[in-house]
Order: C-alpha cells, then structure tokens, then sequence
C-alpha cells in the first residue's frame, strides 16, 4: 500500500474542484437562485475553504495565499 501518493492527492483535489464546479453550476441554475442569491457567497468560501484556497479571517474571507 502506497501512502502520501502525490497523484493520489492531486486527484482527491481534483475531483473536489469538479465537485463544487458542479455544485456552482446548480446552484447557480436551480429555481430558488432568486431566493437564495445572497447566501452564495458565504456558502461558496466555505466550500473553497475545504479546498484550501480561502481562508476565514474574523468575520470576513481571503485567500489562503494572502498574507496576514
């Protein structure tokens, strides 16, 4: 058994990116956007924060690579 595979990772991060590509798309296209446009946003950073690419800075977002 193979551990810390490097393309294992990159995979594990791709499939996370198309995962929430797909979940933006519907998100975007489903019947309640009208409704629920305002809380995108806020959804979106906590998705991309899994990802590693935003971080929470107090009550607000940046991006992980910022600096402090």
């Amino acid at each position: 058994m193979i551990t810390n595979n490097p393309c294992e990772d990159l995979f594990k991060k791709a499939m996370a990116s198309l995962d929430f590509a797909n979940w933006v798309a519907d998100e975007i296209f489903d019947d309640m956007w009208e409704y629920n446009k305002d809380a995108f946003a806020e959804l979106a950073c906590r998705k991309l924060e899994k990802l590693g690419i935003v971080r929470a800075n107090g009550d607000e977002w940046e991006l992980a690579e910022s600096e402090e």
